[in-house]
């Protein structure tokens, strides 16, 4: 349950007794949000959170024009703007999907009501709004009512508070101040801040590896146990952290919703100005599936790589895919052969077919997927023989995440590539993406994993450590050890053609370092 708390002690009583006033009227929120920096909210959930009510608080130099999430505005009732010269609130007048509060230019107080509910199940998008067992999942931006066209970096807080029998949970960043059920974010953030969820959830918070993550378990019966849940949580984090060498983000809400079935049917990862991740696990899944699950893992992921725009999807996405089996074969809790099994099996997927203008424009499932991973496994490639196996991709990802570049923030792709080849000494992901990113590239994968050493027999994998490229297919999947222990060895000379059209096949008598 969420209770009223100092957020809100700071105000001034006449501000107070006009609100009181009007409470008979039109049933707002029954305080107002106490004064500070930006956008200051202070949301109430009524009844089962099927509806909230809300305050806010818009400096001087506000953009009088009013709006929420596209399609939400359907849900938004009663907009009333405090009229400072009268001591009396005004409705405010909608204009298309918009209110326009002129008041807002010199500083207002606005209040308003959002129809939750409705909107969940009229939208029914959880990256909006939906009714998701039995709880209300949604992004804070299809509630928050705000100036449109403010600076992107305007600070917005909000403290939100419940019914008795209502939970809130929110991946937006807890507000510096401490105060509990306070979450700050900036203007820019609010158009894909991270998953809040109302209901009657089950919480608890886990702190690992410098982290703090929030687990909210929603209604219905499991077959694991919340300790289950925790190991399950616990082995996902330390994979991650092993590849990373730190786990990603300090603050990460963890929603699990049980469905049908044994597994987790799918995960979705949102971020900005913070993190949140909504699991559908099976409800008959047990502790023994917990090392067979690949998507918490693979959800993780996302979070040590910065939000990007929406057409380098398949580079977010083939990182997780990627980067998820070598992070849990690193911590052992998968053999080494699987992870090569899933590349071998799923790498196909990823190559261009007729029509194909790219990864950056041509975006299929396979080519999100599996193209992704496919740019990164030549990535790692290239990195490795540009630094003598002294280096890989994981260096490269290390040092766009110690830049700060994870989840939570917004970075233009041509930044983070940049920061990646600094991080490893190498120009190579600006000019992978060069050649991959707008034209198909032909890439002969059963030659290139000749090269690595890996055959498939059956469902059995063989590896030959005679091969050209055996020393860089160990280094992508070794836990971490002494580089010093490599000694240099000489590569046959690669085709005329070079096994990888876009370049990574090996120079004639270039070294490459093996143990």
């Amino acid at each position: 349950m969420t209770t009223p708390s100092r957020f809100t002690a700071a105000l001034a009583l006449p501000f107070l007794a006009l609100l009181g006033a009007c409470a008979t009227r039109q049933p707002h929120v029954a305080h107002a949000p106490s004064p500070g920096p930006g956008w200051r909210y202070e949301i109430v959930a009524r009844e089962g959170a099927r509806e909230l009510s809300a305050a806010a608080l818009f400096p001087p130099g506000s953009p009088a024009e009013l709006g929420v999430e596209s399609g939400a505005d359907a849900f938004v009732r009663d907009v009333e703007v405090l009229d400072p010269n009268a001591d009396e609130w005004k409705r405010v007048p909608k204009k298309g999907a918009h209110w326009v509060a002129s008041e807002c230019i010199a500083g207002c107080t606005v209040r308003y009501r959002f129809l939750l509910e409705d909107a969940a199940r009229a939208l029914h998008d959880i990256d909006l709004a939906a009714v998701d067992g039995g709880v209300f999942v949604s992004t804070p931006s299809v509630w928050l009512l705000r100036p449109c066209g403010a600076p992107a970096t305007t600070p917005a807080t909000f403290h939100v508070t419940t019914p008795p029998d209502v939970e809130f949970v929110s991946g937006v960043n807890p507000d510096p101040s401490g105060v509990p059920h306070t979450y700050r974010a900036i203007a820019s953030d609010l158009e894909m801040a991270p998953y809040s969820v109302f209901g009657a959830l089950r919480t608890h918070r886990l702190h690992q590896d410098g982290a703090t993550l929030e687990v909210a378990i929603a209604p219905g019966d499991m077959a694991m146990k919340d300790v289950d849940i925790d190991r399950w949580v616990s082995v996902s984090v330390s994979a991650v952290t092993s590849f990373y060498h730190r786990f990603p983000l300090p603050n990460v809400l963890l929603v699990v919703i049980p469905t049908k079935g044994d597994e987790v049917l799918h995960g979705r990862t949102l971020a900005g100005g913070g993190a949140s991740i909504v699991l559908h696990v099976g409800k008959d899944m047990t502790d023994a599936g917990i090392d067979d699950d690949w998507v918490l893992t693979h959800e993780l992921t996302h979070l040590a790589f910065p939000t990007v725009p929406r057409r380098y999807a398949w580079l977010e996405e083939g990182l997780a895919t990627y980067v998820e089996p070598i992070a849990r074969a690193r911590v052992g809790v998968v053999p080494i052969d699987e992870v090569w099994r899933g590349l071998v099996l799923g790498l196909p997927k990823g190559l261009p077919r007729a029509g194909d203008r790219g990864l950056d424009a041509t975006h299929t499932w396979g080519r999100t997927y599996w193209g992704g991973a496919l740019f990164c496994l030549v990535a790692d490639i290239q990195i490795r023989a540009a630094t003598q196996n002294q280096r890989g991709l994981e260096d490269a990802l290390r040092g766009i995440l110690d830049a700060g570049g994870n989840d939570a923030v917004r970075w233009d792709l041509e930044r983070a590539l940049e920061v990646g080849d600094r991080a490893v000494g190498a120009h190579v992901l600006r000019d992978l993406h060069a050649r991959m990113g707008t034209a198909p590239v032909e890439i002969d994968l059963p030659a290139l994993f000749r090269q690595l050493g890996v055959q498939m027999r059956g469902r059995s994998m063989v590896f030959d450590e005679t091969a050209p490229l055996a020393a860089v297919r160990r280094a992508i999947t070794v836990r971490d050890s002494p580089r010093s222990s490599l000694v240099a060895e000489q590569i046959p000379s690669c085709d005329e053609r070079g096994l990888l059209r876009v370049g990574p096949c090996v120079a004639p008598g270039a070294p490459v370092f093996t143990r």
